[in-house]
């Protein structure tokens, strides 16, 4: 910034540049003239007495240049361009002032010294020692538009400032905070210095006045501190910041020793899963209480570089509880890990936000924020660069795991935090890197030998339509032993362990339910592990966006087949590198869309175009690859039954025509009142469905020859070994479909004349029931409920007291 000890001439003046976040600067050295660059100049009105007001220069009359403003008490003010401040932005005002002696008692007692001339509202005035000090006025003299502090009442100099922001008006004297008004409407206009207030009351400035500057953005302590000693806000020393181990205390193991302290239910954990480096980490529920408070605020101003990092594992994924810090008592100042966003947002103390793209899920990761004091702000991920955005930088801090107001937006952090430090400089590349390689937990190598990887593609039924608050609880949380790779539209890919909230709206479709149960049916398979990855995007058609260009590369092929690849690609990188030892099978893709065709012009080409892309899918993936469709619902009345028939039609038919591809109904799966996207049960229902397709159709690649598929003896109602059970039933009894004396079966065995037992051949994969057929009602009902099968055979004890009764054991998926 120039300093305006340089000013010599109004020629010079006009040449500045104008100062970024400075509205106008009014030095009072020679003129009235704005110094700032940007030529908001001022005029004198002098009133009475001629030349008893004007520029003054002897020594003691002025704070910094060459001299100050002298008012004489007889009308006389200075006129600037008007400037209105809506409620809640950011203004700064500040000034040096001193009142007169003789300026006692009676109407003169106001010394107003700047606002707006032609009304009662909006000023900033000093009275004498019989009033309470200073007062702030807005639009009205109402309660949410006024503040009144009680500063010194004296005649000597003192250094003020005005900061609104938000519904905050806060004041400052002589460098270092003095009061805080809240829950304010913080609109204030200015277009006078030295009177702010109608003509017929006797308010104008009496004394001197040096040195006013008008920021259009809301100052920090530090940059106050900095023109009360300077007349440059950026001259003192930038925050030292901080680094929190949480190792058993809030103690800062910085330099500048800035200890925090904990409020609500702010908590040290020494859980082994939550701690990143040392003996513990910060443990933050999300009430609105709790947080950890600095000694006092930081703050960075957008020409200072600072870095910020920090390891965070959060819960409550969809709840947008991830403040991690800044400060608590405004809507600016903030770092957040956010659900409805694109997963991290920086808002400065300007207002500038900047959105970066992060996962939202409750990974443990690291998070670097870097700025580079030039108005560029890099995100940094595990170590790596991640994405670099512009804007803004200034940033202030007071609180950890809060930086928002929570009278109505309840953002606090729920998670852990660990290993959070802020620093004076902008980290390199190569600093951030040797940061979360020294920090990062010890990882347990993989003993992964399989994963059994399902594509899952589609449009928004596939992305997820569907609250998370409505699923079981056990499937809120995430699945560990579910891998799960996703993208959203304008997302980066991610590799994560199943869970919902990772939708394009923070909710979740039918991979919760789809990984789970083929986790479960797999789970005795040693070494063996459930694998999604998913990319859907609400809104596509297949005519166009989903197109297949007919062959493994993606030339030809519409916009979201090719970021499906992508993901893919990337999700099977990603997957080998977490799984080294392990061999990726890709096992089925399923497919949820069709609403996007539903039309004059698409409807009648979906049968040629799936067909088509089922194809080009199975060039790129394998041509045996199976593929599981969800037929649109007869309850999507959103959409014209004429065209929604036909599209119905045409995925039966694709289906019918292709042994390798199956369709299921979803006509009593729940709806969503929109009837068109599908409810919490009815993804649940829809996942159930896509489980037990794909595990029919993996297991009948194992179990029956490409030759047999073709020629239909594969095909789950019909019977390739003639035993009288179709090829579903030898798959729900884990049977073999080729050869008649593989049945399932069961034996009873009276023990006593009570007693008796039943067996039956069983596997760990299944869930088996036995059923009691009651003649009465002629209902099968249950005599023994469902529990895991074993290897070989499984023998249950049945009451048999009743004098005759015809048993069954029912298999199923878990």
């Amino acid at each position: 910034m120039i300093s305006s000890r340089l000013i010599s001439c109004a020629a010079v003046l006009h040449a500045l540049p104008a100062t970024a976040g400075v509205w106008a600067h009014y030095s009072f050295d020679t003129d009235y003239s704005d110094v700032s660059g940007n030529a908001r100049h001022g005029t004198l009105t002098d009133n009475g007495t001629v030349g008893n007001s004007g520029i003054v220069s002897a020594a003691g009359d002025f704070k910094f240049g060459n001299g100050a403003m002298n008012f004489h008490a007889d009308r006389d003010f200075i006129s600037i361009p008007s400037k209105t401040f809506s409620s809640g932005i950011p203004y700064t005002v500040t000034f040096w002032a001193r009142k007169s002696s003789g300026d006692t008692g009676g109407a003169s007692q106001w010394d107003m010294v700047i606002g707006q001339r032609d009304n009662t509202n909006h000023f900033i005035g000093l009275n004498d020692a019989s009033g309470i000090g200073m007062r702030w006025r807005g639009s009205s003299n109402a309660a949410e538009r006024e503040a009144d502090f009680a500063v010194a009442r004296d005649y000597d100099w003192h250094h003020y400032a005005v900061v609104g922001y938000g519904t905050t008006i806060a004041v400052y004297v002589d460098g270092q905070p003095f009061s805080t008004a809240n829950g304010k409407q913080t609109g204030f206009i200015v277009d006078t210095i030295g009177e702010a207030y109608t003509a017929a009351n006797d308010f104008d400035f009496n004394g001197h006045i040096d040195e006013v500057w008008i920021f259009d953005e809301a100052l920090g302590p530090a940059e106050i501190s900095s023109l009360y000693s300077s007349n440059d806000r950026d001259a003192g020393s930038p925050y030292a910041g901080f680094h929190y181990r949480f190792d058993g205390n809030l103690n800062d193991s910085g330099s500048g020793s800035f200890h925090g302290a904990a409020q609500g239910n702010a908590t040290i954990t020494t859980a082994p899963e939550a701690v990143v480096e040392g003996s513990g980490a910060l443990a933050l529920d999300g009430a609105d209480t709790s947080r950890v408070t600095l000694p006092a605020p930081g703050y960075y101003t957008a020409t200072q570089p600072w870095s910020a990092t920090w390891w965070a594992r959060r819960d409550g994924i969809g709840t947008n509880k991830g403040m991690v810090m800044g400060r608590s008592d405004n809507t600016n100042d903030f770092i957040w890990l956010n659900d409805s966003n694109t997963g991290l947002r920086f808002r400065s103390s300007t207002g500038t936000t900047l959105d970066f793209t992060s996962p939202k899920d409750s990974e443990l990761r690291h998070y670097a924020l870097v700025a580079d004091g030039t108005g560029n702000l890099t995100l940094f991920m595990d170590g790596q660069v991640s994405e670099t955005l512009a804007g803004n930088t200034s940033f202030a801090i007071d609180s950890i795991g809060k930086a928002y107001p929570t009278t109505s937006m309840h953002y606090n952090f729920h998670g852990t935090l660990d290993e959070v430090r802020v620093t004076p400089a902008a980290l390199s590349a190569s600093q951030v890197t040797a940061i979360y390689d020294e920090e990062k937990p010890a990882t347990t190598p993989s003993t992964v030998t399989k994963v059994r990887i399902i594509l899952l593609a589609g449009q928004s039924n596939a992305d997820g339509r569907a609250m998370v608050a409505s699923l079981p609880a056990n499937l809120q949380s995430p699945q560990s032993d579910v891998d799960f790779f996703y993208r959203v539209e304008g997302g980066s890919g991610s590799l994560t362990t199943l869970r919902p909230g990772l939708s394009e709206t923070s909710q979740f479709g039918p991979e919760i339910v789809l990984g789970r149960r083929l986790a479960d049916l797999h789970a005795h398979e040693a070494g063996t592990r459930v694998a999604i990855i998913k990319y859907a995007n609400g809104g596509t058609d297949l005519k166009t966006q989903w197109k297949g260009g007919g062959d493994a590369t993606t030339t030809n092929d519409g916009p979201d087949y090719v970021t499906f690849q992508q993901t893919v690609t990337e999700g099977l990188a990603a997957l080998a590198a977490k799984h080294p030892s392990a061999t990726l099978e890709l096992d089925s893709m399923v497919w949820m869309q069709g609403e996007g065709d539903a039309s004059a012009s698409s409807a009648g080409l979906y049968q040629a175009n799936l067909t088509g892309f089922i194809a080009d899918v199975r060039t790129t993936y394998g041509a045996s690859l199976a593929f599981v469709i969800a037929r649109l619902s007869s309850q999507q009345t959103a959409i014209s039954a004429t065209w929604l028939d036909q599209v119905r039609a045409a995925q039966d038919a694709v289906a019918a025509a292709d042994p390798r591809t199956a369709v299921f109904s979803t006509d009593d799966f729940g709806m969503n009142g929109d009837e068109l996207h599908f409810s919490a049960s009815g993804q649940q229902a829809m996942g159930g469905a896509f489980a037990e397709e794909s595990a029919y159709y993996s297991w009948m690649m194992e179990k029956f020859s490409a030759t047999d598929i073709d020629a239909r003896k594969a095909e789950p109602d019909a019977d390739l070994d003639g035993d009288g059970q179709s090829n579903r039933t030898e798959f729900l009894g884990v049977s073999n479909p080729s050869t008649g004396n593989s049945r399932f079966m069961a034996t009873f065995i009276r023990t006593g004349p009570g007693t008796g037992t039943i067996s039956y051949v069983s596997s760990p994969a299944r869930l088996y029931a036995v059923e009691h057929f009651a003649e009465g009602s002629g209902l099968w009902e249950i005599a023994l409920p469902y529990t895991p099968g074993q290897e070989g055979t499984t023998i249950r004890a049945l009451d048999a007291t009743a004098s005759r009764g015809i048993f069954r054991v029912s298999s199923r998926l878990p």
